[in-house]
């Protein structure tokens, strides 16, 4: 779970707490005796000081956050290996590429090879499957 950029307050961090169990700010006034208005205010300075756009972020957060044109961008695994895939698509060409132009400097067998992710990921769905 990430960390707030400035410490919660003692009463942030129970509304907090009990926002993490799955309840509604509803339910968080009903058990805390304060209106659901102030339920609200509190929720809006736990995502400040974590510096998200939303709750869920803050209990599952992404892999990595980078400026994109100025705009904030949440990278997900699904994005990482997305773009591995291009990635190796990209080497699969150079690799076609360099043996037309440089069709005996090396047996494939002698060249040093990495691993494909779609073969990665095919022996890994075979071992779930045993």
């Amino acid at each position: 779970m990430m960390s707030p950029r400035t410490p919660l307050t003692a009463r942030e961090q129970e509304v907090f707490d009990i926002l993490l169990k799955g309840a509604t700010s509803q339910q968080v006034a009903e058990a805390l005796s304060i209106s659901k208005r102030t339920v609200e205010n509190y929720r809006g300075e736990i995502v400040r000081k974590y510096g998200v756009r939303r709750l869920i972020e803050i209990a599952n957060p992404p892999t990595e956050r980078v400026i994109e044109n100025g705009v904030p961008k949440t990278i997900t695994l699904a994005d990482v290996l997305a773009t591995l895939e291009a990635i190796q698509r990209r080497l699969d060409t150079i690799d076609a590429a360099l043996r037309v132009l440089l069709p005996n400097t090396t047996t494939p067998e002698a060249a040093p090879t990495m691993p494909r992710l779609s073969d990665i990921r095919a022996k890994r769905r075979a071992r779930k499957a045993r």
